[in-house]
């Protein structure tokens, strides 16, 4: 049988010729008939029958055995072919599972790789008109309080202000002070915690100009824009 075509054969495993081992067998063989002829000299008729019958029997099974062998060697072709075909397979599995994990651990490492959902509207809004208009007017209430950012505010205080008495003035003066100092706490204590963010996270670095100031981060991008950034 011819061998298959691209198919190595097995050459490391080691080999023996037939010839040497026939010479090997006949010389084992004499030479346990020299030594049986020696020992039986001396020994009674029965027991060097004996002997020569169980010198006869194992030399007779040596000889079946490297017969048997000698019918089996005109399969080698065959068998060395089917032990390389063995030999691919076993590589192919190997690669496949090898495959097969890199492909898991790629997997797992791609799940915390993904790109996060980006706020396209969001962008769009800022970028384009320089407003948020989708900024709740809750959040807006609560958080933003400054005459400077609230236009609409100050001038319902101011109406307000108008109509009350002058102790009401002076109690609300006190309740003004109390608030503007615990507003000033509260942004104190803003700055620090968006300053640790700031520190602690990852920036881009195509922002030139990152800091915190009265309770609020500033990302900036020369020449493109600016982010404003607050904790809730």
């Amino acid at each position: 049988m011819q061998n298959l075509e691209g198919v190595p054969l097995l050459t490391a495993t080691p080999t023996i010729k037939l010839s040497h081992l026939l010479h090997l067998l006949l010389e084992k063989t004499y030479n346990s008939l020299l030594t049986l002829t020696e020992s039986v000299q001396h020994q009674p008729e029965s027991e060097r029958k004996r002997n020569l019958v169980q010198y006869a029997n194992t030399s007779r099974q040596s000889f079946i055995r490297f017969y048997v062998l000698l019918k089996w060697s005109a399969q080698i072709p065959d068998i060395n072919s089917c032990r390389s075909v063995l030999k691919v397979l076993g590589e192919q599995v190997d690669s496949f599972q090898f495959s097969a994990d890199r492909l898991y651990h790629l997997h797992q490492r791609i799940k915390s790789n993904r790109a996060p959902p980006y706020d396209f509207h969001t962008a769009i809004d800022v970028l384009t008109t320089g407003t948020y208009i989708r900024f709740p007017s809750c959040v807006r209430r609560a958080v933003i309080s400054d005459p400077e950012l609230d236009g609409f505010g100050q001038t319902k205080r101011r109406k307000e202000k108008n109509l009350l008495t002058f102790e009401d003035e002076e109690k609300n003066s006190e309740s003004e002070n109390e608030r503007e100092r615990e507003l000033k706490e509260a942004k104190e204590t803003l700055t620090h915690r968006i300053s640790l963010k700031l520190f602690s996270s990852y920036v881009p670095p195509q922002f030139s100009s990152v800091y915190a100031y009265a309770g609020r981060g500033y990302c900036t991008v020369d020449d493109e824009f600016e982010v404003v950034l607050n904790l809730f």
